[in-house]
């Protein structure tokens, strides 16, 4: 019998649920926890991979009729509200650790960052496009020893919370969740306003579990402050300065988020209409890159930079290609 994804095990101490779409044979093994590929693995990454509606990186919405007035002849075609791609993997919890029902959903957005992939439990789907190359989404995918302890560090996070574990724990998946849901999207701007979402619930994160105040200092100047708290190099596009004149603090990066919450615009466009710059695409990738190192600062996950030239070493992946 299932409840909510969750199913009992053969022992009563093993919680278990199946997932995907993760496309990797590698198995984890965490603290009360573990993962590994279902035996129909192959079978079902070479129906996802040999779809129609996949390409290189991205399975997108099937096509599907448009659910119109009864009385009507017309079927228009549209994208699917929602579809489902197989699962390929068993989680199972130990359950007299320290894991709970509700730290599934974390596990899993804990366990697709550190793999570049979104990764859903059984029975839940896809909104918009879902990424299927690993590293896709984080611009990096480690190894099963690295992925563990990614997920292991996360999940102790919100013990730390102010509010408790079940805030700790809500916050802490809203911000996985929109960095890596957030790329599903194709529109830029929309894509710019979900990491923005991503680094102001970082602030608000940090804040909770550390006793800071971030949020009570003006809105340009949170992300350069984070950026210090946690040991990551603050880029100069978050740097704020104060205008004497109109007595506010701005940046290039409060700039832009302003002129989309307040005006509708995007790099001084209509932000439905046209395409955005080259530097504003630049914009968007920046604050994506930033917002992966918050993460694994704020967990504390130790990595090298991406200028170091141990960038590549063992626990770190290269891009890969299906054969």
């Amino acid at each position: 019998m299932s409840l909510g994804g969750i199913a009992e095990g053969q022992s009563s101490s093993i919680m278990a649920t199946e997932f995907g779409f993760l496309p990797s044979d590698d198995e984890y093994r965490g603290s009360g926890w573990s993962a590994e590929p279902l035996d129909d693995l192959p079978t079902k990454r070479d129906r996802v991979l040999n779809h129609a509606c996949c390409s290189e990186k991205w399975f997108y919405p099937p096509i599907v009729e448009c659910q119109t007035d009864p009385s009507s002849r017309r079927r228009p075609l549209t994208q699917a509200d929602r579809f489902v791609l197989p699962c390929t993997h068993r989680l199972e919890i130990d359950r007299p650790g320290p894991l709970a029902n509700k730290d599934v959903v974390v596990l899993l957005y804990a366990l697709g960052f550190a793999n570049g992939l979104l990764l859903v439990q059984n029975g839940w789907g896809h909104l918009y496009r879902a990424a299927i190359r690993p590293g896709l989404l984080s611009g990096f995918y480690t190894s099963p020893r690295a992925a563990a302890e990614i997920v292991d560090l996360t999940l102790q996070l919100p013990r730390r919370h102010d509010d408790g574990i079940e805030a700790g724990r809500n916050g802490l998946s809203g911000v996985l969740c929109w960095y890596l849901f957030g790329q599903s999207y194709t529109r830029r701007f929309e894509e710019f306003a979900a990491q923005y979402t991503v680094l102001d619930s970082l602030c608000h994160l940090y804040d909770k579990i550390s006793g800071s105040t971030l949020f009570k200092k003006p809105h340009a100047c949170r992300p350069e402050a984070l950026c210090r708290l946690l040991g990551v190099e603050p880029p100069s596009w978050i740097q704020a300065q104060r205008d004497a004149k109109k007595r506010k603090w701005s940046s290039e990066l409060s700039t832009l988020r302003n002129g989309l919450v307040h005006e509708g615009m995007f790099g001084n466009k209509p932000a439905t209409l046209g395409l955005p710059g080259d530097d504003l695409l630049e914009s968007i990738s920046w604050l994506h890159e930033l917002n992966r190192s918050l993460i694994l600062a704020i967990i504390g996950f130790n990595h090298p930079s991406a200028s170091d030239p141990e960038w590549k070493q063992p626990i770190w992946k290269e891009y890969v290609g299906f054969e």
